[in-house]
Protein backbone atom coordinates (compact mmCIF):
# COMPACT_ATOMS: atom_id res chain seq x y z
CA UNK A 1 0.00 0.00 0.00
CA UNK A 2 1.34 3.64 -0.39
CA UNK A 3 -0.23 6.75 0.56
CA UNK A 4 0.00 9.44 -2.48
CA UNK A 5 0.14 12.78 -1.24
CA UNK A 6 -0.26 15.83 -4.05
CA UNK A 7 -0.66 19.29 -3.49
CA UNK A 8 0.73 22.79 -3.38
CA UNK A 9 3.06 24.36 -1.48
CA UNK A 10 0.50 24.54 1.29
CA UNK A 11 1.23 20.69 1.59
CA UNK A 12 4.84 21.19 1.58
CA UNK A 13 4.58 23.52 4.44
CA UNK A 14 2.58 21.09 6.69
CA UNK A 15 5.27 18.25 5.72
CA UNK A 16 7.82 20.18 6.50
CA UNK A 17 6.96 21.15 10.15
CA UNK A 18 6.26 17.63 10.82
CA UNK A 19 10.26 15.79 10.92
CA UNK A 20 8.40 12.73 11.71
CA UNK A 21 6.18 12.68 8.90
CA UNK A 22 8.66 14.51 6.77
CA UNK A 23 11.71 11.43 7.35
CA UNK A 24 8.94 8.70 6.73
CA UNK A 25 8.15 10.04 2.94
CA UNK A 26 9.44 9.29 -0.12
CA UNK A 27 9.11 12.88 -1.86
CA UNK A 28 8.50 14.04 -5.86
CA UNK A 29 8.45 17.31 -7.19
CA UNK A 30 6.86 17.36 -10.55
CA UNK A 31 7.51 20.37 -12.85
CA UNK A 32 4.65 21.82 -14.27
CA UNK A 33 4.06 20.36 -17.59
CA UNK A 34 5.64 21.89 -20.88
CA UNK A 35 4.61 21.34 -24.35
CA UNK A 36 8.15 21.79 -25.59
CA UNK A 37 9.54 19.29 -23.34
CA UNK A 38 7.06 17.17 -22.42
CA UNK A 39 4.44 16.52 -26.31
CA UNK A 40 5.44 13.28 -27.07
CA UNK A 41 5.02 11.95 -23.36
CA UNK A 42 1.95 13.27 -23.05
CA UNK A 43 0.75 12.01 -26.38
CA UNK A 44 1.50 8.87 -25.09
CA UNK A 45 -0.20 8.77 -22.07
CA UNK A 46 -3.35 10.48 -24.00
CA UNK A 47 -3.28 7.43 -26.78
CA UNK A 48 -2.86 4.53 -22.96
CA UNK A 49 -5.60 5.90 -21.84
CA UNK A 50 -8.03 6.03 -24.54
CA UNK A 51 -6.76 2.79 -25.78
CA UNK A 52 -7.16 1.65 -22.52
CA UNK A 53 -10.62 2.08 -22.91
CA UNK A 54 -10.84 0.41 -26.36
CA UNK A 55 -12.04 3.65 -27.42
CA UNK A 56 -10.47 5.45 -30.96
CA UNK A 57 -8.45 9.08 -30.48
CA UNK A 58 -10.21 11.28 -32.51
CA UNK A 59 -9.61 14.75 -30.37
CA UNK A 60 -5.80 14.66 -29.53
CA UNK A 61 -5.35 14.70 -32.95
CA UNK A 62 -5.34 18.28 -33.82
CA UNK A 63 -2.50 20.52 -33.31
CA UNK A 64 -3.25 22.47 -30.61
CA UNK A 65 -5.34 20.14 -28.50
CA UNK A 66 -2.12 19.48 -26.06
CA UNK A 67 -1.74 22.81 -25.47
CA UNK A 68 -4.69 23.22 -24.88
CA UNK A 69 -4.48 20.65 -22.07
CA UNK A 70 -2.18 21.82 -20.48
CA UNK A 71 -3.59 25.51 -19.94
CA UNK A 72 -6.57 23.92 -18.44
CA UNK A 73 -4.64 21.98 -16.50
CA UNK A 74 -2.45 24.65 -14.93
CA UNK A 75 0.31 22.96 -16.42
CA UNK A 76 -0.11 20.06 -13.26
CA UNK A 77 0.35 16.55 -14.32
CA UNK A 78 -2.05 15.58 -11.88
CA UNK A 79 -5.08 17.30 -13.00
CA UNK A 80 -3.97 16.65 -16.62
CA UNK A 81 -4.74 13.16 -15.82
CA UNK A 82 -8.28 13.75 -14.26
CA UNK A 83 -9.38 15.85 -17.19
CA UNK A 84 -7.96 12.88 -19.24
CA UNK A 85 -9.94 10.44 -17.02
CA UNK A 86 -13.27 12.69 -17.38
CA UNK A 87 -13.15 12.83 -21.11
CA UNK A 88 -12.83 8.92 -21.12
CA UNK A 89 -15.75 8.65 -18.93
CA UNK A 90 -17.75 11.36 -20.98
CA UNK A 91 -17.04 9.31 -24.28
CA UNK A 92 -17.76 5.77 -22.64
CA UNK A 93 -21.04 6.89 -21.42
CA UNK A 94 -21.96 8.53 -24.54
CA UNK A 95 -21.20 5.58 -25.96
CA UNK A 96 -19.15 7.01 -28.58
CA UNK A 97 -16.76 4.65 -30.39
CA UNK A 98 -13.94 7.67 -30.00
CA UNK A 99 -12.72 10.31 -27.93
CA UNK A 100 -13.80 13.26 -29.33
CA UNK A 101 -13.03 16.77 -28.42
CA UNK A 102 -16.41 17.21 -27.29
CA UNK A 103 -15.97 14.53 -24.58
CA UNK A 104 -12.83 16.98 -23.56
CA UNK A 105 -14.84 19.91 -23.48
CA UNK A 106 -17.96 18.39 -21.47
CA UNK A 107 -15.18 17.00 -18.99
CA UNK A 108 -13.72 19.96 -18.47
CA UNK A 109 -17.02 22.05 -17.94
CA UNK A 110 -17.99 19.37 -15.47
CA UNK A 111 -14.75 19.28 -13.59
CA UNK A 112 -13.94 23.00 -13.42
CA UNK A 113 -17.91 23.98 -13.86
CA UNK A 114 -17.18 26.75 -16.37
CA UNK A 115 -18.70 28.64 -19.03
CA UNK A 116 -17.94 27.99 -22.34
CA UNK A 117 -15.65 31.31 -22.59
CA UNK A 118 -13.46 29.69 -20.06
CA UNK A 119 -13.21 26.31 -21.41
CA UNK A 120 -9.85 26.05 -23.18
CA UNK A 121 -11.24 23.33 -25.36
CA UNK A 122 -13.74 25.90 -27.00
CA UNK A 123 -12.96 28.77 -26.17
CA UNK A 124 -11.57 31.41 -28.87
CA UNK A 125 -9.29 32.78 -26.30
CA UNK A 126 -7.84 29.84 -24.64
CA UNK A 127 -4.57 31.16 -24.14
CA UNK A 128 -5.87 34.27 -21.70
CA UNK A 129 -7.52 31.78 -19.52
CA UNK A 130 -5.98 30.97 -16.11
CA UNK A 131 -7.96 27.88 -14.67
CA UNK A 132 -6.11 28.10 -11.16
CA UNK A 133 -8.52 31.09 -10.82
CA UNK A 134 -11.35 28.53 -9.83
CA UNK A 135 -14.23 31.52 -8.55
CA UNK A 136 -13.32 33.75 -11.76
CA UNK A 137 -15.32 31.87 -14.24
CA UNK A 138 -17.14 35.20 -15.27
CA UNK A 139 -16.09 38.15 -16.89
CA UNK A 140 -16.19 41.20 -14.92
CA UNK A 141 -19.09 42.89 -15.21
CA UNK A 142 -18.24 46.04 -17.35
CA UNK A 143 -18.32 48.94 -15.17
CA UNK A 144 -21.67 50.99 -15.52
CA UNK A 145 -21.21 54.48 -17.49
CA UNK A 146 -22.02 57.20 -14.68
CA UNK A 147 -23.86 59.93 -16.53
CA UNK A 148 -22.64 63.09 -16.23
CA UNK A 149 -25.36 65.37 -15.15
CA UNK A 150 -26.38 68.09 -16.99
CA UNK A 151 -25.44 71.66 -16.16
CA UNK A 152 -28.44 73.71 -16.50
CA UNK A 153 -27.46 77.74 -17.06
CA UNK A 154 -29.72 80.31 -15.43
CA UNK A 155 -29.09 82.55 -18.62
CA UNK A 156 -30.81 80.13 -20.01
CA UNK A 157 -34.14 79.76 -18.79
Amino acid sequence: MCLVLSGTEQLERVLNDDYQLGRRLNTMNLAPLNYATDRKRLEKIVKTYIDGAGLQDNASMTDNFLPRMIVGTCARFGIFIEVLIEAVRCAVFSESPSVELEHFCAGYKRRASCTAEFNPFISVEWRKIDASKLFEKEPPPSTPRKRTPRVVNSDDE
